[in-house]
C-alpha cells in the first residue's frame, strides 16, 4: 500500500541496489502469515516488511509497507523486531526513521537533532523553507 508521496522503492530500484556494495548494509524485516516451526521461508508468506540500513553500529529504519491490515503489526515489525535485530546483533544505537508522534515518545523514542541533505528543487518552496528555518 502506498499512501503518501512516490514510490521510490521499484524494481528497477532494487535492480541497482543489488549491484551495488551497500547492499551488505541492508536489513529487511518481514512479517508473514501464520506457518508452522521449520515451514521454509516462501516470499508468498509475507504480508508486511521493513527497509532498514545498518551502518557504523547504527540500525536506520527506513520504509515500511504492508499488503494487509493487521492490529499492532506496523509495531511489531518496524519497533519490537528491529529492536531484538539491534540487541541481537550488538547494535548500538536503532534510529526508528522519519515521521513521528506522541507514540515513538512513549516507546522510548525521543527525539533528537540530525544532519538532513535534502535538496528542495522547487525555489520558491526552497526559499519558504529557507525562511521558516531561520526564523
Amino acid at each position: 500500500k502506498m499512501y503518501w508521496g512516490r514510490q521510490y522503492l521499484t524494481r528497477d530500484f532494487f535492480a541497482l541496489l543489488v549491484d551495488s556494495s551497500f547492499v551488505d548494509n541492508l536489513v529487511f524485516l518481514c512479517a508473514r502469515r501464520r506457518v508452522s516451526p521449520g515451514d521454509p521461508f516462501s516470499s508468498k508468506d509475507v504480508i508486511a516488511g521493513t527497509f532498514n540500513c545498518v551502518k557504523n553500529g547504527v540500525f536506520y529504519g527506513r520504509y515500511w509497507g504492508a499488503l494487509e491490515d493487521v492490529k499492532n503489526l506496523h509495531f511489531e515489525t518496524c519497533y519490537w523486531s528491529a529492536l531484538e535485530f539491534c540487541i541481537d546483533h550488538g547494535l548500538c544505537r536503532m534510529e526508528p526513521g522519519a515521521g513521528g508522534g506522541d507514540y515513538k515518545w512513549a516507546r522510548g523514542f525521543d527525539p533528537v537533532f540530525v544532519h538532513s541533505a535534502h535538496f528542495i528543487k522547487h525555489p520558491g518552496l526552497r526559499h519558504a523553507i529557507s525562511q521558516f528555518i531561520r526564523y
